[in-house]
């Protein structure tokens, strides 16, 4: 039982490993991609923001699309897009 124990501790650490080094890939990102259109002149940067937003909302409300943080993403997309403008 001991040993059972163990192994899960284990593995809820390895999970929370990954998920540390999961966000931190995420942050890094929109770190990057922030600076890259903050740099760039307004119609360039509402081009690409108008870009993400159709492929956001084609790939997230097509009918083979079954994930359910659909609204989660929805809702974090939109605010970083709000934070860009």
């Amino acid at each position: 039982m001991k040993n059972l124990i163990a192994e899960l501790l284990l593995k809820i650490a390895e999970k929370e490993a990954e998920t540390e080094a999961l966000q931190a890939r995420v942050q890094a990102l929109e770190i990057m991609l922030a600076s890259l259109l903050k740099n760039t002149n307004a119609m360039v940067r509402h081009s690409v923001i108008d870009d993400i937003e159709h492929c956001h909302f084609s790939t997230t409300y097509s009918p083979d699309n079954t994930d359910g943080n659909r609204e989660m993403l929805h809702i974090y997309l939109n605010k970083l897009l709000n934070q860009l403008q």
